[in-house]
Parts: C-alpha cells; sequence; structure tokens
C-alpha cells in the first residue's frame, strides 16, 4: 500500500535535489508553468472534467466514485502532466537558450544559484506532487475545486492506494495541497506574477 503523505515528502525531496544540480534559472520557469497548470485547472477544471460527467461530490457514491471519479482523475491528471513535461524539458531549456548567457546575471554563478534553484526546486516538487495529489482529494465544481467528503474513499483498489483516514496528520496536510489552499482568482494572480518574474529575468 502506497503511503501518501510519506511520498510526497520523498518527491519533493527529490525535486530539491534536481533543483540544485539544475540551477535557479530553469527551475523559475518551469513553476511559471506549473502556476499556470494549477491556475487552469482552477478556472476550467470543472469544464474539462464535464466531458465526461459529473457527480457533485455530495451525492457521490463508492459505486459512482469507480467511474466517474476515475476519468476526472485521469483526464486532469494527463493535462497537468503534459504541462509539467513541456515546464521542465521544453519551455525552460529554449528560453535559457534564447536569453543566452544573459539569463540570471544577477545572481552569480555557483553555490547561490544552486541554493536558490534547490529552494525553487522544492516549490516545484510541491506544486507537481501536491497537484497530483489534490486531483485524489478534490472534486472540480464550477467556482473551482471542493474537498471530497470525510469517508469517501479514492476511485482506486484500496490494497494499493489508501486514502488517509481522518484523524491522521496526513489528512489534515491534504488543506494545504495546491487545489485547495488558494482560490482559482489568487492561483491566476500569482500566474502572471511569475510570468512577469520570467520575463524581467530573461530581458
Amino acid at each position: 500500500m502506497i503511503n501518501l503523505f510519506l511520498l510526497f515528502w520523498m518527491l519533493v525531496v527529490l525535486f530539491t535535489v534536481i533543483g540544485y544540480m539544475r540551477g535557479w534559472q530553469k527551475e523559475v520557469i518551469a513553476m511559471s508553468g506549473l502556476v499556470g497548470a494549477v491556475a487552469a485547472l482552477m478556472q476550467f477544471g470543472y469544464e474539462m472534467v464535464s466531458l465526461f460527467g459529473v457527480v457533485p461530490a455530495d451525492v457521490m457514491t463508492p459505486e459512482q466514485l469507480q467511474d466517474v471519479r476515475g476519468r476526472q482523475i485521469l483526464i486532469q491528471g494527463i493535462f497537468f502532466a503534459i504541462v509539467a513535461f513541456f515546464s521542465y524539458q521544453v519551455v525552460a531549456s529554449l528560453a535559457v537558450s534564447v536569453a543566452g548567457g544573459r539569463f540570471g546575471e544577477r545572481i552569480r554563478a555557483g553555490l547561490e544559484r544552486r541554493i536558490i534553484g534547490m529552494l525553487v526546486g522544492a516549490i516545484n516538487g510541491y506544486l507537481v506532487v501536491g497537484g497530483l495529489w489534490s486531483l485524489l482529494e478534490y472534486v472540480p465544481i464550477p467556482d473551482g475545486y471542493e474537498h471530497l467528503p470525510v469517508g469517501v474513499p479514492y476511485p482506486f483498489d484500496p490494497n494499493i492506494i489508501l486514502r488517509p483516514a481522518a484523524d491522521t496528520l496526513a489528512f489534515g496536510f491534504t488543506e494545504w495541497l495546491p487545489l485547495g489552499i488558494m482560490s482559482p482568482t489568487l492561483w491566476l494572480i500569482l500566474f502572471f506574477v511569475t510570468f512577469f518574474i520570467v520575463i524581467v529575468a530573461l530581458i
């Protein structure tokens, strides 16, 4: 059985190490794309999954979850994974190439660049892993997302992945996952802020 809370922190540490190795330039561009992906889900997640059927969280049964929720998670997960991949592997590399040696001149190369990359990498790890976990814990509604009711399981085999019990630290942490921590408007504002930072860095 997968311990989601432990897995979350293990992967965040992994992203932190990756950020240290890649440096802050690529990481901050990736962060902009990841924030944009979360903002897009918050704004259009309901419309996206409505193509596959929507059941309000407060009337869901385990049987409905196995079908409808499974398809919701799949389509959102594919969208999020594609944006994350392109943010990390394509957009970041292209931006650094276009900027030449100018990108990041304000921060000296070496340890400072890597430490900042490590911090941004940790944030990116939270956005990637927390974003995917959010898709299990939150249900799309017209105004964003709402927390899955207590006692409703994930639409997967409980022998493989089990939702944290309501009285555990892991369940309390789900309130701090990306889809639950801020409103759609705040995520949209955050996207524009991070995008502006990238533009300024590229100039």
